[in-house]
């Protein structure tokens, strides 16, 4: 009790974290509600009613419209698929608490995904950096990282004489580009499969890793901007995507789009909140299988 740590500090009871985790797992939302029923060994397997708790029951904002921004939800799923909760204990605390500091996250994005889908952006990343702020890369030089966070700056680089000047160069711009270095990195690594069933061409974004890398350094700086400057994420971004056949269409229509006094190019709104859900539930449990094999988070691409 002599110095402030918050190594594995989370913020949750053992309640929120089991929920947390298996929203995470399952993809769903969920919220830990107070005590009804307590079971302990040698008692009733039915377990023991206890009186009504202080906490108030979990509440679900309402929807903007008339179905959810992430059409899958809400939907079916079976706790007996949250397997990892099982092993969750083979890993080190300080590993455990980043997995569920990421799982609270992501808890919260989803479950105000469709009342709030501008903070729901901000969440998803936020998931996303508690595991790239741990996760350990193959070393890279500073040129392939900056190639691989910014090509065209890497392009510039390139065109850079004498070699010398260019590694100077390099040396001073990564520290300013670290975060969005790690969290692309992240994310491509970790990178789940394209979902199975997609829209026509026009409506899908590309998935390959150099406009995958496009895309998130993209969704990184409106993230920094609504963080550091207080601009939304673009409202385009936070809109329900077109259904054709049941199936939603992955970005916004159209080459620009106008809204409430902002205008954004269709460069600029790469994709839609559901598509990177998909992409980030997919990236933390694959991170999060990872660390189970004992690979302390280290991972290749995983065939997107």
């Amino acid at each position: 009790m002599s110095r402030t740590n918050t190594d594995i500090y989370h913020g949750a009871s053992i309640g929120e974290e089991i929920a947390a985790l298996i929203s995470l797992s399952l993809g769903v939302r969920l919220k830990s509600g107070p005590a009804i029923r307590r079971f302990e060994k040698g008692s009733d397997p039915r377990g023991r009613p206890v009186p009504r708790q202080m906490e108030s029951d979990p509440w679900l904002p309402p929807f903007r419209g008339i179905r959810s921004l992430i059409p899958r939800l809400p939907g079916q799923a079976c706790v007996n698929d949250a397997h990892r909760l099982a092993k969750l204990h083979v890993l080190s605390r300080r590993d455990a608490a980043d997995i569920i500091r990421a799982a609270r996250l992501y808890q919260d994005a989803v479950w105000t995904a469709d009342s709030e889908p501008e903070l729901a952006w901000i969440r998803f990343v936020s998931a996303a950096e508690c595991g790239a702020q741990r996760w350990k890369p193959d070393k890279k030089s500073r040129l392939d990282r900056i190639r691989c966070s910014d090509p065209t700056l890497g392009s510039l680089l390139d065109s850079v004489a004498p070699v010398r000047l260019r590694d100077d160069l390099a040396r001073h711009l990564l520290p300013l580009m670290r975060s969005t270095d790690r969290f692309v990195r992240f994310m491509i690594a970790f990178m789940p499969k394209k979902p199975g069933r997609r829209p026509p061409d026009y409506l899908q974004i590309a998935w390959n890793d150099g406009e995958l890398a496009r895309t998130l350094r993209t969704v990184y700086k409106w993230r920094s901007k609504a963080l550091h400057e207080g601009t939304p994420f673009p409202k385009p971004m936070c809109q329900h995507p077109m259904m054709l056949d049941g199936v939603p269409g992955e970005r916004p229509m159209g080459l620009a789009a106008a809204s409430d006094g902002g205008v954004w190019t269709a460069d600029d709104t790469p994709m839609l909140l559901h598509v990177f859900e998909h992409m980030v539930r997919g990236a933390l449990l694959n991170w999060w299988d990872a660390l189970l094999k004992g690979g302390e988070g280290r991972g290749v691409p995983t065939g997107h």
